[in-house]
């Protein structure tokens, strides 16, 4: 007994000796080949539980796939709008705000603003719900709020609100509790942007000290820092892919590849280079930049030069002291539309707004690749351009909008592949509009005006008629459809880019349930026909 015993403890000896042997690469390689057998283990799995539940069938890859596909809304066609019409409410504040974000069911919106707080509005209400403190007595933000992003609605409701502010702090804030539940600190500079990536609870930010980083809101935990911006980082968009789109006064916007670690460089081509202010994401393949030199970029991602630009997009606006001079006798129009030369000074004669820009309508049909294009050199120049300060985009539409302090929000068509920017009708709006949101549904546009910039005052003198208030513009009237019907099939194929657009015809995009179940049945009918004969 003594001597198996003694075996016995010899032989795990032995193992153990074997065990302590493996070197570092040998263990590297060991569990890499466990690792790669675990994924081969997972897809055979998943490649059965598919046969079993028979998504071979073509009926259901097409549903999966129209499922998929995001709808594409041609909104900018339905915008009804003028420059004379009234906000449909506006409530005005103590502070100057300086962001704005909307939630995703279109229900409320938070603002921050130049005291420290952060507002809460309910836009069905119509009124001011609740006031985040903040200040330098308080225990939360001590400086400027100049960031603020709403959660996604999938995600409790939209319960958490993250906010971003110039003493390099993000606090997490609770709707329900009212009350700050976590603070972020790695910045070393003021947070100048946030967003949360839709359908996660993964927060990116930006700040003045060029880095970019990422959080999980939902464990309240650091993730990782993203480096590459040469200067202060004033901007940040993203939609559901990890790829995060960023606007910097280097005067580039970077697309970063979480996955790949790796990102792409989109220049300011217009010289002299300026600073990038703004960005917002028309689709997860497009774009759309502000800069300090008042132009407004259209990007695709797949290309480092901008497809369309408006140099000079917002004008500048005489002063009322300053006389503006008359128009010529050969300068009067005979149109039913209402001049718009208060709205573009510059020019000598009234325009309709779709004439503004010259070179709007590009065929393409000809080209065996996108070039780069630059609108408005025939319209005017401005010796004192606006600083673009906001834009807001409705997601997978072709439908956008500008803010600068001219007094004025700009909306604008998208074309096909970003071809072209066509001007609608504008919004007359004074002040600085530091913020912008669009509906998802398109129906309204909400707006943070102030007398300042949301980054500090450069002005010597305030815009005229400048408020610190919160504002609604109605877009597209209650009366006016907005889903998808077959008089819209025409538009499709002229209108703004979407995720699949850029890769397929306008044939491809997703079609309503009745033209699908049409389809499935000429399919069905088609396959009894062949088993049929085949009988």
């Amino acid at each position: 007994m003594f001597r198996k015993h003694r075996r016995k403890v010899e032989d795990t000896l032995e193992g153990e000796e074997d065990v302590l042997e493996e070197t570092a690469d040998e263990k590297r390689i060991r569990m890499a080949k466990e690792m790669v057998e675990q994924l081969k283990r997972a897809r055979h799995d998943e490649e059965e539980s598919s046969e079993e539940e028979g998504e071979d069938d073509p009926i259901h890859a097409a549903l999966y796939q129209a499922l998929r596909t995001p709808t594409y809304r041609p909104f900018a066609e339905k915008v009804q709008v003028s420059p004379t019409s009234t906000p449909q409410w506006s409530k005005r504040s103590n502070g100057c705000p300086t962001c704005l974000s909307l939630s995703e069911n279109n229900s409320f919106c938070i603002v921050g603003d130049k005291l420290c707080r952060v507002l809460e509005y309910d836009l069905e209400a119509q009124r001011l719900v609740h006031t985040f403190p903040g200040g330098r007595k308080t225990r939360f933000h001590k400086d400027h709020v100049l960031s603020v992003a709403c959660s996604p609605t999938q995600f409790d409701g939209g319960n958490l609100i993250a906010s971003g502010s110039r003493d390099s702090q993000i606090r997490i804030w609770d709707r329900r509790a009212r009350e700050c539940i976590a603070n972020f600190k790695g910045h070393n500079d003021a947070v100048t942007g946030l967003a949360f990536r839709e359908g996660t609870m993964q927060l990116i930010s930006c700040s003045k000290d060029r880095t970019v980083k990422m959080w999980k809101c939902d464990e309240l935990a650091y993730v990782d820092t993203l480096y590459g911006h040469v200067s202060a980082v004033h901007g940040v968009d993203c939609m559901a892919a990890e790829q995060p789109i960023t606007v910097s006064q280097d005067s580039t916007a970077r697309s970063w590849k979480i996955e790949r670690e790796t990102h792409l460089i989109f220049k300011d081509p217009t010289p002299p280079q300026s600073s990038i202010e703004c960005v917002r994401m028309l689709d997860h393949q497009s774009f759309l930049t502000g800069a300090q030199n008042g132009s407004l970029y259209c990007w695709l991602t797949s290309l480092k030069k901008p497809s369309c630009t408006v140099p000079h997009a917002h004008t500048h606006t005489h002063h009322p002291s300053t006389p503006t001079p008359t128009p010529t006798p050969t300068s009067t129009s005979t149109s039913t539309q209402p001049p718009i030369k208060a709205l573009y000074p510059c020019m000598s004669t009234p325009v309709h707004p779709s004439k503004v820009i010259q070179k709007s309508v590009i065929d393409r049909s000809s080209e065996s690749r996108p070039q780069t294009h630059t609108m408005g050199q025939d319209m005017c120049v401005s010796t004192e351009p606006n600083w673009l300060v906001s834009i807001a985009t409705c997601r997978n539409t072709n439908l956008a909008a500008s803010g600068s302090s001219d007094g004025y929000i700009r909306l604008w068509k998208i074309g096909l592949r970003c071809s072209s920017i066509e001007p609608l009708q504008p919004i007359a709006q004074p002040g600085y509009v530091n913020g912008m949101a669009i509906a998802s549904t398109g129906r309204f546009l909400v707006a943070a005006c102030g007398t300042d910039h949301r980054l500090g005052r450069f002005d010597f003198e305030r815009p005229p008629n400048a408020k610190n208030t919160l504002v609604v513009h109605p877009l597209i009237p209650e009366s006016v459809r907005l889903d998808i019907d077959d008089s819209d099939d025409d538009e499709m194929s002229h209108g703004a880019p979407t995720s699949d657009l850029h890769t397929h015809a306008a044939s491809d995009l997703p079609r309503e349930e009745g033209e699908l179940e049409s389809d499935f049945d000429a399919l069905s009918s088609s396959e009894a026909e062949e088993s049929s004969v085949e009988d």
